[in-house]
Order: structure tokens, then sequence, then C-alpha cells
């Protein structure tokens, strides 16, 4: 590396990114190990949740920015790779900044992403049995876990919260044109990171080179699925106990009859 402070500076990025890009996403759908996957490519951003600020931690202070304007043009220079620019965001977040009237800053996003999980009770299960242990994700393996004992009320709760994220997330998009890349939890998670990769590309219409394409096969994600023998128990369970709920949901799932979920949640709680 070059001491000459000129030379330092002028590899550092001198603008904004030029492509830019967002993942919506609703809990428990793998968005972490995409975020890793993308980012460890280096050619396809960092995405990471800048707009939440428990997520973002360092980011959102080492930026000194005092609005959020200012911490989007920020991040669109500094939170950059090879030319692009990606975050993740889900709907309580995008609902805050839309309800502040920052939605018209991302005109200059060129594609959003939409991740979801097609499982809804297995992704319910996954929630209620991250907060109930308080591990999220595989790199928080040193945390104490909590003992997890089933709880119906707790997962048919979180299975109104995932519905309800997937819907008002359906309906922002609807709502301004946007035809977003749908991208499910089954189908990328097995994927190699090559291929992960290759269908952002493809879609922010990047050119993978014979190099980028040898290194990323070689690459293996660094998270792992934290599931085991009890997300299946209590998602079995669950289904039992809960049928009439169960295939509520499979039939309303993505319809306009999504926005009875208040009522049916006030009436499960009776």
């Amino acid at each position: 590396m070059s001491n000459s402070w000129s030379d330092i500076f002028a590899a550092l990025p001198q603008g904004e990114a030029a492509i830019r890009y967002g993942i919506a996403f609703t809990p428990r759908s793998g968005s972490t190990w995409l975020g890793d996957v993308l980012s460890r490519s280096g050619l396809l951003g960092m995405p990471r949740e800048y707009f939440n600020p428990e997520a973002a931690g360092p980011t959102l202070t080492s930026s000194a920015c005092t609005n959020f304007p200012d911490y989007y043009q920020y991040l669109k220079i500094v939170k950059q790779a090879n030319g692009v620019f990606g975050f993740e965001v889900n709907w309580p977040r995008l609902n805050s900044i839309i309800g502040e009237n920052h939605w018209p800053l991302f005109e200059d996003i060129n594609a959003w992403f939409f991740l979801r999980r097609e499982d809804f009770v297995a992704q319910a299960v996954s929630l209620f049995k991250a907060i109930q242990s308080g591990v999220f994700h595989s790199h928080d393996g040193k945390k104490a876990r909590q003992p997890v004992v089933y709880d119906g009320g707790k997962i048919a709760e979180a299975v109104f919260t995932l519905m309800n994220s997937e819907y008002q997330l359906s309906q922002h998009f609807k709502e301004f044109g946007i035809t977003p890349v749908e991208l499910w939890y089954e189908h990328i998670v097995p994927l190699a990171p090559v291929d992960v990769v290759k269908l952002f590309a493809e879609r922010l219409q990047i050119t993978l080179g014979a190099d980028d394409v040898q290194r990323l096969a070689a690459m293996t994600p660094k998270l792992k699925k934290i599931g085991d023998s009890t997300n299946t128990e209590l998602a079995d369970r669950f289904r039992g106990e809960h049928r009439e709920l169960v295939d509520y949901w499979q039939e309303a799932r993505g319809t306009e009859t999504c926005r009875s979920f208040r009522s049916q949640r006030a009436q499960y709680r009776r």
C-alpha cells in the first residue's frame, strides 16, 4: 500500500455507487445469510440493515450524520463495493421511512428484491424460538441459550406478525408500481454462493468475469442454519393444534383478505 496520502485518498470511492438495490424481507427468511454471501462476493456491495439503528450500530454513529437524507447519501458512498450499494430493510423500518416522507429518496434504486419464506409455520416457529432462546444466528453460538417451551399462542402471534409484514410490503410495492424480484428462503439457501451472486448480478446487469466465477465457486457460506429437530417438533405440534388458523393463512396469504388479520388476531386472543 502506498504511503502517499494523495494515493490513499485517490483509492477511496470518489462518489456514490452507480448501482443501487434494496432487499425487503420478512423475519427469519435468511436475510442475514444472504447479506453475508453478497457482501463476501466483493461485487455486490455490502447489504446490511443500515436503517435499523440497533443493527447498524457503529455505521450509524460513525457517519456523524444528523438527518436521514445525509445518512442515505453517506451509505451510498461509504458502503459500496464494485460501485454497488445494497441494503436490507423490513416492514417496520420501511414503514417508518415512509411515514417520515423519506421514501422519495429511494427513487434512485435500480432494483428491489423481496425475500420471504414459503413455509410460514416453520418461519413463525423460527421467530418464536429465536426470541425465546435469545439466539438468532449461528454466530450467536456463545450466547447463553434460554430454554424454549412450546407456546401455541406466541407462535400464532408470530404468524400474524409475518403475514402482516408480508402483506404490507406487497401492498407498498403494488402502490408504487414496483415489481420486485421474488426470492424464497427455500429456493436460495440451498444454492451455492456463486449461483446466488449470479442471480443478483444478472438482475443488476453486472457482468461477472471468469476469475470472479472461479473465485466464487470456491466460496462457502459462513453462516449456518440453526434450526434443528426442535423446530420440526414445534411446527408439527402447532399445525396439529391450530389447523384452522394454518388453513386460513394458506388460502388468504397475499390476498386482500389479509386485511382481516387484526380482527382475526383479536378473535384468537379471546
